[in-house]
This record gives structure tokens, C-alpha cells and sequence, in this order.
């Protein structure tokens, strides 16, 4: 019975070749089509470039101008899914186990395009950055004001106090030499 279920399952080659020949057009034909098909869309397909950027952000006195995950959040926000045909952003994401630097993909039909776009989001954060910088100068301003407003005020003061002293100690010895002169006054009387 083995025997009989091995030679049902062989296949004859021979057989199989016959009707690989008998079929050859066919094949031939199927192939070609599906060839030239393959390299009609090759060459019909736009070529994507791709560009990619790491930004670090930016500081003062060591502490981070704005966390990573936020500014990634807001750059999707502003940037990702603009249906635009030139140029996409398509990912912006924080390094990982990097808080200070985010990564950007953009892709375009020519590279500079790509580029151009990753350009608009660096701009964005410069310009966010910049304001940043541009309040702590401010506020720093304002506190040096301040601090040139109590010095003034002190030194006003100072004056006074010092004015204050130098009559006093003049009075004491105004007081002192007069009381002096009328002793010498009397003695020589």
C-alpha cells in the first residue's frame, strides 16, 4: 500500500516540462507584461528625497530653553500634516534618552526642497528661542534698573547721613572752640 501512495504522489518531470513548453507563450507573455509594467512604474514614479536633522535645543544657565516632548508636540502641531505637494515634514520626535535634542524627517521631491523645509521648522525654534532670550533680557533689565534705583536711593541717603554727621560733629565743634575762646576770653580778663 506504501508503494502504491509513493507513485501517486511523484510527479514526472518529463510531463511537467511538456507542459511548461506547450505553455511557453503564455508564460513568455505574462512575464513580459508584468516586466514592463514593473518598469513602467518605476520610471513614472516622482524620486522622494528624504532630509534629516537633530536639533539641540537651546539653554541658559544650563537649564533647557523648553522640554523636548512639548516642542516636538507644538512642531507636529504647526508643521506635520500640511497637505502641501512640494515638501512634508514627516516625522518630528525627541531623541530618545536625549532631552535636549529633537529629531526631524522631511521629504521633498528634490532635496533642496526637503531642506527647505526642515529650515522652516529651525527658523520656527530659533525665533521661539529668541523670544525667550529676548524676555530674560528684559526681565534682567528691569531687575538692573531696580538695582540701580535702591543704589541711587541708598547713596541719596548716605549723603544725607553723612551731611547729617558732618554738621553734628561741626555744631560739637563749634560748641567746643566757642566754649574754648570764652575760657580764654575770661582768663585774659
Amino acid at each position: 500500500m506504501s508503494e502504491e501512495n509513493h507513485k501517486e504522489t511523484e510527479i514526472d518531470l518529463s510531463s511537467f516540462f511538456l507542459v511548461l513548453l506547450k505553455n511557453k507563450l503564455i508564460i513568455i507573455i505574462f512575464t513580459s507584461l508584468v516586466t514592463i509594467i514593473c518598469i513602467y512604474n518605476i520610471y513614472q514614479k516622482d524620486s522622494i528625497y528624504q532630509a534629516k536633522a537633530v536639533i539641540k535645543i537651546g539653554k541658559h544657565l544650563n537649564t533647557l530653553l523648553d522640554d523636548s516632548t512639548t516642542l516636538s508636540i507644538e512642531l507636529i502641531a504647526v508643521f506635520m500634516n500640511k497637505n502641501e505637494k512640494n515638501a512634508t515634514i514627516e516625522k518630528i520626535l525627541p531623541m530618545y534618552n536625549q532631552k535636549e535634542f529633537i529629531e526631524i524627517v522631511s521629504e521633498a521631491p528634490s532635496n533642496e526642497l526637503a531642506k527647505k523645509e526642515i529650515n522652516k521648522v529651525v527658523s520656527y525654534i530659533q525665533q521661539k528661542h529668541n523670544k525667550i532670550f529676548e524676555d530674560i533680557l528684559m526681565t534682567k533689565k528691569i531687575q538692573l534698573n531696580e538695582l540701580e534705583r535702591r543704589v541711587s536711593f541708598i547713596n541719596a541717603n548716605n549723603a544725607i547721613i553723612f551731611e547729617e554727621q558732618i554738621n553734628y560733629k561741626l555744631d560739637v565743634e563749634i560748641k567746643f572752640l566757642k566754649n574754648k575762646i570764652l575760657e580764654l576770653e575770661t582768663e585774659i580778663k
